[in-house]
C-alpha cells in the first residue's frame, strides 16, 4: 500500500500541469493503471500525447 502511495506522489505531480486542462474524472483512471506493474508503461506514453490533441480540440486552437 505504501509503494502505491509513493509512485501516486511524483506521478501526481508530473500530471499536475496535464490535470489542469484534462478533467478529474479522466485522471482517476488514468493514475489507477500507473501505479500498477503491467499497465505503467502504456498510460505513460498515452498522456503526453493525449492531453496535446484533446486540449487542442476542447479549446478550438490548432
Amino acid at each position: 500500500m505504501a509503494n502505491a502511495g509513493e509512485s501516486m506522489s511524483p506521478f501526481a505531480r508530473k500530471i499536475g500541469t496535464p490535470a489542469k486542462t484534462l478533467p478529474l474524472p479522466m485522471l482517476m483512471p488514468m493514475l489507477m493503471p500507473m501505479p500498477m506493474p503491467m499497465p505503467m508503461p502504456m498510460p505513460m506514453p498515452m498522456p503526453m500525447p493525449m492531453p496535446m490533441p484533446m486540449h487542442v480540440g476542447v479549446t478550438g486552437r490548432w
